[in-house]
C-alpha cells in the first residue's frame, strides 16, 4: 500500500455531532415555512422529504448527506402542492436560514471527540488534513471557528464551491492543494456517500465512522469501520490502518 500522507474528513456526523443540531435546523426551517398551527401534516411531509422520521435521521437521506440545494429541491414541490408561500430564490433562502439557525443553536455544535488534540496529533505526524462536506462554506467556517479548529485544516471543501460528493472534485482539489495523489489519502466519513466518494476518487483507504446517522451495513464498503475519529490512532499511538 502507498504511504498515507493525508486525511480528508467529512464534517457532520464525522467531526461534529450530527443529530441534535440538524434536528433543530430541520424543525426551524419547516416551522418558518409553514407557521400555521394546524399545518402539522405539511410540516411532517417536509421533514420526511429530507429524511427526518419520528425525530430520527435516515442513513441514506438528504439530511444525512445532502446539500442545501438538495433540501430546497425536496421542499419545493411539497410547498407548491400545498399552496404555501415560497421565498425566492428559494435555495438561497434555505442557505441563509441554515446559517442563521446554526448561529441560534451554537450550544448544539459539539465535537465527537477532542478534535483540536486529534488534529494537532495528525499534523505532528506529518499528515495533511482536509474537509469535504455537503455543507456551505460560511456555516462550515462558523462551526470550525467556534470549536477553535479553523486554523488546523490545510483544505476545506464545501458543496457550494465544488460538485457534491460522491463526485471526486473535492478530493482532486484537496490533492492539488497539498501536492499529494489520491492513493496517498484516507477518506473518513459517516455515510455511504462518503465511502462512494472515496472509491470514485481512487483514494488509498476509506474509513467509516459510526458516530453519525449510519449503521454498520451502510458502511460495509469501507476498508475500516471504527466507532469515531477518536479511534484513528490507537493506544500504542499507531494509525488504525498501520
Amino acid at each position: 500500500m502507498t504511504e498515507i500522507k493525508g486525511v480528508l474528513f467529512d464534517k457532520d456526523g464525522t467531526l461534529i455531532e450530527f443529530l441534535e443540531l440538524w434536528r433543530r435546523i430541520a424543525f426551524g426551517l419547516v416551522t418558518e415555512l409553514v407557521p400555521s398551527g394546524n399545518a402539522s401534516r405539511i410540516r411532517e411531509a417536509l421533514l420526511e422529504s429530507i429524511g427526518l422520521l419520528n425525530g430520527e435521521v435516515q442513513p441514506t437521506s438528504i439530511l444525512a448527506s445532502g446539500t442545501t440545494k438538495d433540501i430546497a429541491t425536496a421542499f419545493y414541490p411539497i410547498l407548491i402542492k400545498e399552496r404555501q408561500s415560497i421565498p425566492e430564490p428559494f435555495h438561497l433562502w434555505v442557505e441563509e436560514r441554515i446559517l442563521l439557525l446554526t448561529k441560534q443553536n451554537l450550544d448544539a455544535v459539539k465535537p465527537v471527540t477532542d478534535l483540536r488534540t486529534l488534529l494537532q496529533k495528525l499534523k505532528r505526524k506529518g499528515l495533511k488534513i482536509g474537509v469535504a462536506t455537503a455543507d456551505d462554506i460560511e456555516t462550515t467556517n462558523l462551526t470550525f471557528k467556534l470549536l477553535g479548529i479553523d486554523q488546523l485544516f490545510d483544505f476545506v471543501g464545501t458543496s457550494d464551491q465544488y460538485k457534491k460528493k460522491p463526485d471526486p472534485s473535492m478530493m482532486k482539489a484537496f490533492c492539488q492543494s497539498v501536492n499529494l495523489e489520491p492513493d496517498q489519502i484516507v477518506m473518513v466519513g459517516d455515510t455511504a456517500i462518503d465511502i462512494a466518494f472515496a472509491k470514485n476518487s481512487k483514494c488509498g483507504l476509506s474509513i467509516g465512522v459510526k458516530s453519525g446517522a449510519s449503521q454498520i451495513d451502510d458502511l460495509i464498503d469501507a476498508d475500516y469501520i471504527i466507532p469515531s475519529v477518536k479511534f484513528l490512532i490507537n493506544d500504542e499511538d499507531h494509525f488504525v490502518w498501520s
